[in-house]
């Protein structure tokens, strides 16, 4: 079948085609959901005047998707892809295996502010999350500033950590004047003090512009309280350098 333009074949099991390419996937709307918003809305494509010292960190990358659109359309890029979720890091493995590229690299880790073994909440999904309280899995996190130390310029930076921005990009801002573009899905859950003008002002005061989506439209916003996968506000924030 054709999908949004691009051709998208699809097997009696959890295996999909993107382009030729097979997919390993978990779960069906997850995926047409990511698909509809690296593929056709093409989130993630960012201005270069280089092929070359391309470097895109990627956290979040569950099962590849996001990787394989910059190996595809950045093809000289070093990119760094990070997954904490070892169940779906072991899908990840398997979708980026025909990319033979020495400059994609892909991370079993949570990006943190700690090393540390941390607690971890799996969905078996696309909503896997880092939690104070007891999880059903456990990660090695890395101290993401740390990581950041090595790299003295980042074209793109992707964070999708379901939650954990909170407390990684406060960690990480001292680094965002060597970033060219970044990526934030905020997720502010049921109950919980909102936190999106603190990430704003964070990028304003390291020279961003930004502009902001909400995937998820509301009727009757001031009276409809309904929470979405868990969150009363989710948002995606696409913050650029002019």
């Amino acid at each position: 079948m054709f999908f949004l333009g691009l051709r998208l074949v699809i097997f009696p099991v959890q295996k999909f085609r993107i382009n030729g390419q097979p997919f390993i996937i978990n779960d069906k709307l997850g995926f047409f959901w990511q698909y509809h918003e690296i593929y056709y809305r093409e989130y993630y494509r960012f201005d270069t005047t280089t092929t070359t010292s391309i470097n895109i960190i990627d956290c979040g990358a569950n099962i590849g998707l996001s990787t394989f659109w910059f190996a595809k359309h950045y093809p000289g890029a070093n990119i760094y892809s990070f997954e904490a979720d070892t169940e779906i890091f072991e899908k990840l493995k398997q979708n980026l295996a025909p990319i033979t590229s020495p400059n994609v690299h892909i991370l079993n880790q949570a990006v943190y502010v700690k090393n540390e073994k941390i607690s971890f909440l799996s969905d078996g999904k696309d909503g896997g999350m880092i939690v104070e309280s007891t999880g059903n899995n456990s990660v090695e996190a890395i101290d993401f500033s740390n990581y950041l130390d090595s790299f003295t310029n980042i074209d793109m930076l992707k964070i999708d950590i379901e939650g954990a921005e909170r407390i990684l990009i406060p960690h990480i801002a001292k680094h965002f004047p060597k970033i060219k573009n970044i990526f934030i899905e905020y997720h502010q859950r049921e109950n919980e003090t909102p936190f999106l003008a603190d990430i704003l002002q964070q990028l304003e005061n390291a020279g961003f512009t930004y502009r902001m989506e909400v995937p998820v439209k509301l009727a009757q916003p001031f009276v409809n309280k309904k929470i979405v996968n868990g969150c009363f506000l989710q948002a995606n924030i696409f913050a650029t350098r002019l």
